[in-house]
């Protein structure tokens, strides 16, 4: 698999695709003028899973949880690609 990150930068901050194989898997957007706390690493502690949205809640010291999508904890936990998001490492 091929993945490939473009970013592209405007006058009000930067776009960024992160595509597998020319596909769009992923778009962010930064706006220049706001405080950012992406690619800072984070001690958190999961506060509630939401199976629904196969997504967890964490708290990492900022005014609200952060959310963690289930596939970028597979990617963190190297679990297999269809595991569900669960506490507790089971």
């Amino acid at each position: 698999m091929t993945r490939e990150l473009v970013i592209e930068p405007t006058p009000f901050g930067a776009r960024a695709a992160l595509l597998a194989d020319g596909r769009l898997l992923e778009v962010g957007l930064a706006d220049r003028d706001a405080a950012s706390v992406l690619g800072v690493v984070w001690l958190g502690r999961v506060r509630a899973v939401d199976h629904a949205l196969d997504a967890a809640f964490v708290d990492c010291g900022l005014s609200e949880d952060g959310w963690l999508g289930a596939r970028d904890a597979r990617a963190l936990s190297g679990r297999a690609r269809g595991a569900p998001i669960a506490m507790g490492g089971s």
